[in-house]
């Protein structure tokens, strides 16, 4: 194996919590509003039972290949031809992926925090810090997750509680007014965005714990992840109401309301902080996963090479991908599709040969056990 790390469940966990919502909360909830309105919460839920159910692929799939990532059973299971065209598919889009979030990064940060500061400066210097972090190896990334997660959850309440002064519980109602067809809509959306975590199939071969411990912990995760986007778009939902979906990060403009005795204030300081702690862990992430795969598909002996010119292509290639705010909202809307694929519709198909090829070992082992 290329990486000879480990990490814990616990670790994991908070990895994939970190990955869906330090970033999520800012993002996903005025996504989710332009098709769901009010019933955004019912969106969650309906992605969230999507994502349970690839959960159960992922661990499938790595319950018979226990040492392998997708780059590597894909090939096992597809031959050398259709594993390398799936493998190539699945890194490119995750770089595709990075480049948005990149731009989405840089964006944020310049129109909303550092008007005078130039986007390459916000973009290289996260690109670098999280190079140097995918260098350390699996067992770094984890750490740095694990000591995080509390400055995040603190992070959140304390905006939550604060918050709730100005929440108004009518702007919920009427729920599901026009049926279940628009959260189901905005389900489509949030599900592009859990199913993000199908870099799963890069880290469960890592996990030093047993896959039961570990199923048992991506699973708490997906309900905190749900639980904690549910609770944040409400809240965007009770204190902004039909506006919310006039902004493109409500949850910012929801902080800036945010005012106690005149003194504490402005306190969108902690979205940002929240922002940039949830960005590192997902760009590590991305560019880890990006490095290990590429040298898997290459057949490499060490993916740390490859890091820093995969970090300096993403710094740089992030202004062909959305070199303003508009396009940087049409390449969110065109994702979608595209995503489907290696989110959900490669590591179904894997799932499905992998299920028909160890039946029918099983059967034919019963058939040699009989004669």
């Amino acid at each position: 194996m290329l990486e000879k790390g480990k990490i814990s469940a616990l670790q994991l966990a908070i990895l994939l919590f970190e990955l869906q919502t330090a970033t999520g909360v800012i993002s996903l909830p005025g996504s989710t509003y332009k098709y769901a309105k009010q019933d955004l919460w019912v969106s969650y839920l309906f992605a969230s039972f999507i994502f349970l159910i690839f959960i159960y692929i992922y661990f499938y799939l790595n319950k018979h290949y226990p040492k392998k990532t997708l780059i590597e059973y894909s090939t096992s299971l597809l031959g050398t031809l259709g594993g390398k065209a799936i493998g190539l598919i699945c890194l490119f889009y995750i770089f595709y992926v990075s480049l948005f979030n990149l731009a989405e990064y840089g964006n944020l940060l310049t129109v909303n925090f550092f008007p005078h500061t130039p986007k390459i400066v916000t973009i290289g210097s996260l690109v670098i810090v999280c190079s140097f972090a995918v260098l350390s190896g699996i067992e770094v990334i984890g750490r740095c997750a694990q000591i995080f997660f509390p400055v995040i959850v603190v992070l959140f309440l304390f905006m939550l509680i604060l918050i709730l002064s100005e929440a108004n519980m009518q702007n919920l109602f009427p729920v599901l007014e026009n049926g279940f067809i628009p959260p189901l809509k905005g389900g489509i959306v949030a599900s592009a965005w859990f199913g993000d975590s199908f870099i799963l199939t890069f880290l469960l071969p890592f996990v030093s714990e047993s896959k039961k411990t570990a199923v048992k912990s991506v699973i708490i995760s997906l309900l905190m992840s749900t639980l904690t986007l549910t609770t944040v778009s409400l809240t965007i939902v009770f204190v902004l109401g039909e506006i919310t979906d006039k902004f493109l990060y409500p949850f910012i403009m929801v902080a800036r309301y945010i005012s106690v005795a005149n003194f504490l204030e402005h306190v969108e300081a902690a979205v940002m902080a929240i922002w940039i702690l949830g960005m590192f862990i997902k760009m590590t992430l991305f560019i880890y996963v990006l490095a290990l795969g590429t040298s898997q598909w290459l057949k490499l002996n060490d993916y740390r090479p490859l890091v820093l010119p995969i970090g300096f292509s993403l710094a740089f290639l992030e202004v062909w991908v959305a070199p303003n705010l508009m396009t940087l909202i049409k390449s969110f809307t065109s994702d979608h599709i595209f995503g489907m694929f290696p989110k959900y519709i490669f590591p179904a198909c894997l799932f499905i040969i992998a299920l028909i090829r160890h039946r029918f070992v099983h059967n034919q082992n019963n058939i040699k056990n009989v004669k």
